[in-house]
């Protein structure tokens, strides 16, 4: 899970290392590097053309909580012992 493939340079970077990158629809990761050095109207115009909504991104250190927390309740409570 720790290795994925960049969905615009197609290199293979680690997303431990690199939170900084993009993930969008739970699949599509962009690493730092596309996304820190391609010109923005040049990223947007690649969003638009391979998703169906471009807007649904998040950084891949929020997605990696997510990930980690999906499968845990969201409130648990403590029982009182009298």
């Amino acid at each position: 899970m720790s290795e994925k493939i960049c969905s615009k340079c197609h290199k293979t970077f680690s997303i431990i290392e690199h939170q900084s990158g993009l993930v969008f629809d739970e699949h599509m990761f962009v690493c730092e590097d596309c996304c820190e050095h391609t010109d923005e109207a040049d990223f947007e115009q690649w969003k638009a053309s391979k998703m169906q909504n471009p807007d649904i991104g998040m950084p891949i250190g929020l997605w990696l909580i997510h990930e980690h927390n999906k499968d845990k309740p969201l409130f648990t409570t403590k029982k009182n012992e009298d």
